[in-house]
C-alpha cells in the first residue's frame, strides 16, 4: 500500500496544481456549464480501427460520433442514440430521437399514437453515407454483420 501511495501522491498534487494553474481568474458561467455533453454507450469495432459513442447534453439534441481510430474520419449523426457498429464494421446503426421540442410537447399525452417516434440511421463507415428510416423501435445486426433487422 506505501509503495503505491508514494507514486499517487506525487501523481495527484501535480494534477491538482495544474488544474489550479489552468483555471485562471473567470468564473465558469451558466452558459458554458450547459454546453457540457456527457459520453454515453460507448462502441468499439471487433478489429479496433472503429470508435462510436452518445454525446448527450443535458437538455436537449445529442448526438452519435463516429471515430477512425487512426484519425482520418469523423462522422455525426444528429439525435443520435445508442450506437451499435457491425461485425465487419462496415456499418453503424443508431436510433435517431426526437428533437426536445417535440419531446416536450409530448410530455402528459397518454396516446402512443400521439408521442414522437424514434427512427434509425445506418452510415457506412467507407464514405460517410447515411440512410434513415422512420418509425423504428429498436434493430440488430445480424453476426456477421451484412444484415440489419
Amino acid at each position: 500500500m506505501g509503495k503505491y501511495l508514494r507514486f499517487l501522491l506525487p501523481l495527484l498534487t501535480l494534477v491538482v496544481g495544474t488544474t489550479a494553474l489552468m483555471a485562471g481568474d473567470r468564473a465558469l458561467t451558466f452558459q458554458e456549464l450547459m454546453k457540457f455533453r456527457q459520453i454515453r454507450k460507448p462502441v468499439i469495432s471487433r478489429q479496433g480501427d472503429w470508435i462510436a459513442y452518445q454525446l448527450e447534453p443535458d437538455r436537449g439534441d445529442g448526438e452519435v460520433l463516429v471515430r477512425a481510430v487512426d484519425g482520418s474520419a469523423v462522422f455525426r449523426i444528429e439525435r443520435g442514440a445508442a450506437p451499435i457498429l457491425s461485425a465487419d464494421s462496415e456499418w453503424l446503426a443508431a436510433s435517431i430521437l426526437p428533437t426536445q421540442e417535440e419531446r416536450d410537447k409530448a410530455v402528459g399525452k397518454k396516446d402512443e399514437k400521439d408521442k414522437p417516434k424514434t427512427g434509425l440511421a445506418l452510415l457506412r463507415t467507407s464514405d460517410g453515407s447515411v440512410e434513415t428510416f422512420e418509425r423504428v423501435k429498436s434493430f440488430a445486426f445480424s453476426v456477421d454483420g451484412a444484415w440489419v433487422a
